[in-house]
């Protein structure tokens, strides 16, 4: 497995996964079926794991789905945010941002 810092520069925050989350960061399977209880790290480490692939492959395009578009924009879209503003990345379309 490849080791790639994805904090720039004033970087907030460091995330530790333990557990199921751990695996499924280490996982090189091409699918991988996340389950568990509520507030247990699912979405959290999807995002971040997201962000790791991102930053490995330049230019990536990602597919990120949910049962409905409400779910999808509660849960998914405002955790990858939070955690990419965690890493201090920012949304816009200048260099070096994340586009949406």
């Amino acid at each position: 497995m490849s080791v790639i810092n994805i904090r720039p520069e004033g970087s907030k925050g460091a995330f530790t996964p333990y557990g199921g989350c751990r695996t499924f960061m280490d996982a090189e399977d091409h699918q991988v079926f996340l389950y568990g209880s509520a507030n247990s790290g699912k979405t959290f480490s999807l995002c971040h794991r997201l962000l790791t692939n991102s930053m490995l492959y330049p230019g990536v395009k990602t597919l990120f789905t949910r049962n409905s578009y409400r779910a999808l924009l509660k849960s998914g879209v405002e955790t990858f945010e939070a955690v990419c503003r965690m890493h201090g990345w920012e949304f816009g379309k200048k260099p070096n941002q994340i586009k949406k």
